[in-house]
């Protein structure tokens, strides 16, 4: 189990802590302590790494981007770019949210799911 500290840390530097429930940060944290740290770190490293953007451009399905702002883990400029590769893909920012952003705004996302959807129907 991780202590005060790192989820303290991650509270002040990799979420918006106005915006996140601090237990279900805590969960997440817990469930991360878990993961063995060398296969946390592959993933992270093969993450940074990999990219879609041969695929992006075939993709042919109502599309929604919804970016955080303050994500510290994808840049903004890369969701951005990801967003305008796919065809007719809408597009959204919050300004207040990092990566954690569903859990951090999820009436917010929840709203624009379903106008997205709506939008969509045929």
């Amino acid at each position: 189990m991780p202590s005060k500290i790192p989820i303290e840390l991650g509270l002040r530097t990799q979420v918006n802590a106005e915006r996140i429930d601090p237990q279900d940060f805590e969960v997440y944290m817990r469930n991360l302590a878990k993961v063995n740290p060398e296969l946390f770190l592959t993933l992270l490293d093969h993450a940074h790494r990999h990219s879609a953007t041969d695929v992006l451009t075939t993709i042919d399905v109502p599309s929604l981007v919804v970016a955080g702002a303050r994500d510290a883990f994808i840049p903004l400029h890369v969701l951005r770019r990801m967003a305008f590769s796919i065809p007719q893909a809408a597009w959204h920012v919050l300004t207040e949210a990092t990566h954690a952003l569903p859990a951090e705004f999820p009436n917010e996302v929840s709203k624009l799911l379903l106008h997205h959807a709506r939008r969509c129907e045929l």
